[in-house]
């Protein structure tokens, strides 16, 4: 079975899909943030980031997450660019999972624009309020309100229809994690 779980950042998705697979060992958590973050990597991904973004996104020859973060993230079209050269390496890593373990957890803010939404068998919309969200996202990801904002400006929307389930995170309460 394959769980499919999105929501913007600092709705709880990550603490969900954890905790799911925390209490029920036969569950594997896939991350595409983390595979995503292997991938970058890569030697051969490192090559194709500096000719796209140049020395821009890099930090004493490697790629600097936080620098290109703070480019793709706020910037459709880089992001399209960095997409290009680093989903098909992301995609091997994801079938690779998903060819050993026949019950897992997609979990992923972009879940939805991926071949992989169709495949869950079932999908989970986190929403929050945006505060919420910000103070959860600020707090984790050691960002300003204002950066947030900018990330949460060039966020994709979600039809809730498209879900199996909806849940409202805003009240949730004892996380540690979010």
């Amino acid at each position: 079975m394959i769980i499919g779980v999105t929501g913007k950042s600092g709705c709880g998705k990550n603490h969900y899909a954890e905790n799911l697979c925390k209490n029920d060992p036969d569950y594997v958590h896939i991350d595409i943030d983390k595979i995503g973050h292997e991938v970058i990597a890569m030697p051969e991904v490192e090559k194709e980031a500096y000719e796209v973004f140049g020395d821009e996104v890099f930090t004493d020859g490697k790629i600097d997450r936080k620098k290109m973060g703070e480019l793709v993230f706020n910037c459709r079209e880089a992001y399209s660019k960095m997409a290009a050269f680093t989903w098909s390496f992301m995609l091997d890593k994801i079938e690779a999972i998903l060819a050993e373990h026949s019950n897992v957890v997609i979990n992923w803010i972009l879940l939805p624009q991926t071949p992989y939404f169709e495949k869950c068998d079932i999908r989970y919309l986190f929403k929050a309020d945006a505060n919420v969200r910000a103070k959860r996202a600020m707090k984790r990801d050691q960002i300003t309100r204002a950066e947030f904002d900018l990330r949460d400006s060039n966020s994709i929307e979600y039809d809730d229809y498209e879900f199996s389930a909806v849940f409202d995170t805003t009240k949730a309460r004892g996380r540690r994690n979010d």
